[in-house]
């Protein structure tokens, strides 16, 4: 007898590996931009080539996370960014829409076989007071962010995933990034679909 899935065991469930294709790309998808403002770890988060990794997190991620939404009666859908009503002339790979096409939270991806894509390496060296890996990785989602006066962003690898916000410090914007989540994270821990869960859920009330 089958035992049916509850939106819990979606959530805490681990991403399959990511395939690898011979003819995978192997430049750099980081545009020439950098974060310059205020940046700070968001220490309280807890919880082949670029269109064919789309296809694999849409599948993995957002088809998983629009099902569990409805379950849910959260009236979000995640979705390619070019079905919302954007602010930018240029296109986020993936977003969090309301039933009116609003933008809630804009998404990047990029592949993870590439070095500078590395968004442990990043991180690793934020502390240790190197800030400009992290900065660079930041700087087309957090553009991205600011055209469209969003709050919560999404920077992902498949095999790795940091979550940003936009907050007030000493009535300056600055933007916090989460610990890292890794694909394979599952259980209790912050898995990737339940860190999703709670970006969507708190650009709801925000």
């Amino acid at each position: 007898m089958t035992t049916p899935l509850t939106s819990r065991d979606i959530l805490q469930a681990p991403l399959p590996d990511l395939r690898r294709a011979s003819n995978r790309t192997h430049s750099s998808a980081l545009k020439n931009l950098h974060y310059v403002g205020h940046l700070e770890h968001w220490s309280s988060f807890e919880l082949a080539d670029e269109h064919g990794l789309q296809g694999r997190f849409s599948q993995h991620v957002g088809q998983i996370l629009s099902a569990v939404f409805q379950s849910e009666n959260m009236a979000l859908c995640f979705a390619d960014a070019k079905a919302a009503s954007l602010r930018t002339l240029n296109t986020p790979d993936l977003g969090i829409i309301d039933k009116r096409s609003n933008l809630l939270v804009v998404g990047e991806m990029k592949v993870p076989w590439i070095k500078s894509h590395s968004l442990a390496r990043a991180i690793f060296q934020y502390h240790r007071g190197e800030q400009h890996y992290i900065r660079h990785c930041l700087g087309q989602v957090s553009n991205y962010m600011w055209e469209n006066r969003l709050r919560y962003a999404i920077l992902t690898t498949y095999d790795e995933t940091v979550f940003l916000r936009r907050s007030v410090q000493n009535q300056k914007w600055q933007l916090e990034f989460s610990s890292l989540v890794k694909n394979a994270s599952a259980g209790n821990s912050t898995t990737v679909r339940k860190a999703f869960w709670f970006i969507a859920r708190e650009s709801l009330v925000s």
